[in-house]
Parts: structure tokens; C-alpha cells; sequence
């Protein structure tokens, strides 16, 4: 064990000095947490409002496709629902894994 020269003093100083330091570093460590946080849910919801938003367009092409099917050949009309299908669970998928990193 090594005993300052200096005195009680200067020592109860230093770790003041250091504890401040510590209490700085995990106001900082928190701060970003709660930033990765919140980035991870702000990116989750607008993820699932995307899904959401192609949920609707799914649902009305499906809703269309007895005149599309009238009006364009039957490839184009399922193609364009299969396109549609994929987009919307590709969306909510990522979405869903998105708010699941949250929870963890």
C-alpha cells in the first residue's frame, strides 16, 4: 500500500474528482441507451405502419381482382397480387422483428 504524500486532503479530492468522472461516463451510457432504444422502437412502428399501409393496398387489389381478371390477363392480375402479398409480409416481418429487439 502506498501512502500519499500529500495528504487527506488532495486524496478525498481525487476521488471526488473520479466519482464525478464515473457518474458523467454512465449519465453518457445511459443517455445512449435510451437513444438506441428509442431509434429501435421510432423504426419498429414505422415499419408496422408501412405493413399496414400495404395491408390495405393488398386487400383492395384482392377486392379489384374479379375486373382486373375481366379486363387484364390472368398472369399480370396474380402477379400483381402475389407482388403485393410479398411486400406486405416482408414488411410486417421486419417490423415484428424489429419491436422483438426491443422487448429483449
Amino acid at each position: 500500500m502506498t501512502v500519499n504524500s500529500e495528504g487527506p486532503g488532495t486524496s478525498l479530492s481525487s476521488v471526488a474528482e473520479s466519482t464525478m468522472a464515473l457518474a458523467r461516463a454512465e449519465v453518457r451510457l445511459a443517455l445512449a441507451e435510451a437513444k438506441t432504444l428509442l431509434f429501435r422502437v421510432g423504426r419498429g412502428v414505422g415499419l408496422l405502419w408501412l405493413g399496414l399501409l400495404l395491408t390495405q393496398v393488398f386487400v383492395l387489389l384482392a377486392a379489384l381482382s374479379p375486373i382486373f381478371f375481366s379486363i387484364w390477363p390472368w398472369s399480370a392480375v396474380v402477379a400483381s397480387l402475389a407482388i403485393s402479398l410479398v411486400t406486405m409480409l416482408v414488411t410486417l416481418g421486419l417490423a415484428v422483428r424489429e419491436l422483438r429487439k426491443v422487448k429483449s
